[in-house]
């Protein structure tokens, strides 16, 4: 069974010319995974749950996630 893991880094290029992207995520154990996007608004929502979400989780299972757990209705980020 696959367990969460918490995101520590990412990266994240977007190429144009090819109309594609690419994300990687480090998790906090050092661990790095990454992967190709061809839609550029869903690029756009990872990119931005990884830049306004803490804490962030990754989970590799038959269906790759990336998202946060348990976080308070209304909560700030600070």
């Amino acid at each position: 069974m696959a367990t969460e893991k918490e995101i520590g880094q990412y990266t994240a290029r977007w190429y144009y010319n090819k109309h594609y992207g690419r994300i990687g995520i480090r998790e906090t154990d050092g661990t790095w995974h990454g992967f190709s996007v061809d839609d550029p608004q869903e690029f756009a929502v990872i990119v931005d749950l990884l830049r306004n979400e803490k804490p962030i989780f990754h989970k590799e299972t038959g269906e790759n996630h990336i998202g946060t757990y348990n976080e308070e209705v209304g909560e700030e980020e600070t």
